[in-house]
């Protein structure tokens, strides 16, 4: 699969999605987690590890995605920080 690919399910409300997920760091040094789909149902949104922002924080999302980097090897920065500035 790739990302904008989309599979239903026959007779059931659920699809299989596939996204493109990567982290990088911002001006600020906090990372931010792209997510990006087929840039028409579904675009791009990030989510970060910096507890002021109001719009991008989300700690356990944040989290999960970072472990499911982690755990394919593309989790570019250093693996002990986790939750982290990193």
């Amino acid at each position: 699969m790739k990302p904008g690919d989309v599979r239903s399910f026959q007779g059931k409300k659920a699809i299989v999605a596939a996204f493109g997920i990567w982290a990088a760091k911002d001006r600020t040094d906090y990372t931010h987690i792209h997510i990006t789909g087929d840039n028409k149902n579904f675009k791009h949104v990030t989510v970060c590890n910096n507890p002021r922002s109001k719009k991008r924080y989300n700690r356990v999302l944040f989290r999960d995605l970072q472990r499911l980097l982690i755990a394919y090897d593309k989790w570019p920065y250093d693996k002990g920080a986790r939750d982290a500035k990193s």
